[in-house]
């Protein structure tokens, strides 16, 4: 049977959903989008609300992309926005990255944002990634690592609200400091010529880091409201306190907060 994942710590309620649909290839897909070629067929595993997606399919058309998601909702997400765009050489399906229903040896290119460590078996998924691809072709691996994340100013119930955020992804067995890991992963599915690079998405400007300080409000809420409080790791005076500490801190001109990713290209 194929692996089941576990619960998506972020969820898909709004906040969620506009931070994945905010990506987009000449930033997030840029390292990858450089060694594509019109007429290639491509993969995107996890393609969540579909931005991406449709950017790699403008950049490779006639060529078609397959877009996967375990998630139904963001599947027909992404093939709505493909159909608003025009975009005829996109397919959507619903699908385990663990379990991958292609042939071997399938895809010219394949592409994975923000997956791995959102899964309990990332080394797995990138060995799928790897059979499905074709000898000669490029995977493209965007991952997050939480643990080099930067943030100023900060305060016991900033750093607070961090570790509850990471112990929610515990809980949903995710691994967020997979970024580290991902060249390690490549290599041993079998990849060479792995070229893999530490990468910042910094928040400085005023207006940055209030869309930046909205964006969490909207995600801890999802994640905290309900579930953090239900299973007993944090109150309902910590929570909103947390809230009102990020609903504060876009207000002090010293904010800054950089998350760390790690891109990698690896050839099959």
């Amino acid at each position: 049977m194929p692996e089941k994942e576990p619960s998506y710590a972020l969820g898909y309620g709004k906040g969620s959903v506009g931070w994945m649909a905010s990506r987009h290839v000449g930033h997030q897909g840029a390292f990858f989008a450089q060694h594509l070629k019109a007429g290639m067929h491509l993969l995107d595993c996890g393609c969540g609300p579909g931005t991406l997606t449709c950017g790699f399919a403008e950049i490779i058309a006639p060529g078609p992309v397959t877009a996967i998601d375990i998630e139904p909702s963001q599947v027909a997400t992404t093939a709505a926005r493909a159909k608003d765009l025009g975009l005829a050489n996109v397919t959507c399906r619903t699908a385990s990255i663990y379990d991958l229903p292609f042939d071997d040896n399938s895809f010219d290119a394949v592409f994975v944002s923000a997956v791995l460590g959102n899964i309990a078996k990332p080394y797995d998924a990138v060995k799928e990634i790897y059979r499905v691809l074709k000898p000669g072709g490029v995977a493209g691996i965007r991952e997050f690592d939480h643990a080099a994340n930067m943030m100023y100013p900060t305060n016991p119930i900033f750093a607070r609200s961090i570790e509850l955020y990471l112990e929610m992804r515990r809980h949903s067995g995710n691994a967020e400091n997979f970024g580290r890991e991902v060249k390690s992963a490549m290599h041993q599915a079998g990849f060479h010529n792995i070229d893999a690079k530490g990468v910042y998405e910094s928040y400085a400007s005023e207006t940055d880091v209030h869309a930046y300080a909205e964006g969490i409000i909207a995600i801890f809420e999802e994640m905290f409201g309900v579930n953090a409080i239900a299973n007993g790791l944090t109150t309902q005076d910590e929570y909103d306190a947390m809230i009102k500490a990020w609903r504060d801190w876009p207000n002090d001109p010293g904010a800054f907060f950089t998350t760390a990713w790690v891109e990698a290209l690896g050839w099959k």
